[in-house]
C-alpha cells in the first residue's frame, strides 16, 4: 500500500524511490529455505505487506526441516495480538516451541 510503502521508506531513512526500490530488490529470502534443518514456524497474516502470502509459501515450500505455517485470515502485519478459543496466539506459539524444544512432532 501507499502508506506502508511511505512508513517503510521512512524507517529505512530513504526519501529516494529508486534508491528505496534498489534496496527492497536485494531483500529476500530466495534459497535460504533449503538450509533451514530445525523445527520452523511461519505466522503470517493473510493481508501482510511486509511479507505477502505468496512469497511466504514460497519461502515455506523451501524448508527441509520440520515445519508449519499458520495463516491469520483477514489479518495484516500484527497478528500476534490475536487470540483463538481466547488464547493469545503469542501462548500458542510459545507452546509450539516449547513442544519442538521437547522434540515432541506431529
Amino acid at each position: 500500500s501507499p502508506r506502508f510503502r511511505l512508513t517503510y521508506k521512512y524507517m529505512a531513512g530513504i526519501e529516494d524511490d529508486d534508491e528505496f526500490d534498489e534496496m527492497v530488490a536485494k531483500m529476500t529470502l530466495k534459497g535460504v529455505g533449503s538450509q533451514i534443518k530445525n523445527p520452523f514456524l511461519i505466522w503470517v497474516g493473510e493481508f501482510d505487506p511486509l511479507s505477502p502470502l505468496e512469497e511466504t509459501e514460497a519461502f515455506f515450500n523451501e524448508i527441509t526441516g520440520p515445519k508449519e505455517m499458520w495463516v491469520v485470515e483477514e489479518d495484516f502485519h500484527t497478528s500476534y495480538n490475536r487470540s483463538l478459543f481466547n488464547t493469545p496466539m503469542a501462548h500458542i506459539a510459545a507452546d509450539w516451541l516449547k513442544d519442538k524444544l521437547e522434540g515432541k512432532y506431529p
